[in-house]
């Protein structure tokens, strides 16, 4: 698996369907997204490396990847707001390029862990978190969240990782 320039050509189709009370911060509803998109990877010559080093590359191969998101909010008291999300990815490639992997890891995905430590082929990750609201966009909140990966080499990993936080709004 190498840093590699590529160029992936293909055709897909996305859902999403949304019905929340607030985009921002959301205290109630569903939030739903799937994409599915297929075609063929082709990766290009770089002249700096020497020629004999794509020999043994498959410069074109056919690639197919699967992206679903869900998150459900529940408003349980006039304060407290309970969230699930579930995200799963999926990139199908006999080739895959570690620059075309995906990045856990990080505030966005798997809280607990550095910015961008594991890069994965495929992944499911689970997040519960409940939220008492202080005000209108602030919250203290507590956390759990782990996944299901799986590397380039299909090795199976389930980090996981818990804790607490705070985020409010400040009038800047």
């Amino acid at each position: 698996s190498q840093n590699l320039n590529y160029v992936f050509n293909g055709l897909g189709v996305s859902y999403k369907y949304e019905d929340i009370d607030n985009k921002i911060l959301p205290h109630q509803g569903w939030r739903l997204k799937a994409e599915f998109s297929s075609g063929k990877k082709t990766i290009q010559r770089n002249n700096s490396r020497p020629e004999n080093f794509y020999d043994t590359l498959n410069l074109q191969s056919n690639q197919s990847e699967i992206f679903m998101i869900g998150e459900r909010y529940w408003r349980l008291l006039p304060r407290s707001v309970f969230y699930i999300k579930n995200e799963t990815k999926y990139i199908q490639n006999n080739q895959p390029l570690n620059n075309e992997l995906y990045r856990l890891g990080g505030i966005k995905n798997l809280k607990g862990f550095d910015e961008d430590i594991m890069r994965v082929k495929a992944y499911s990750l689970l997040n519960l978190e409940y939220r008492f609201l202080l005000e209108k966009r602030s919250f203290l909140s507590a956390f759990w969240n782990g996944a299901i990966t799986r590397d380039i080499n299909k090795n199976t990993h389930y980090p996981m990782g818990f804790g607490a936080g705070i985020a409010f709004q400040t009038k800047t």
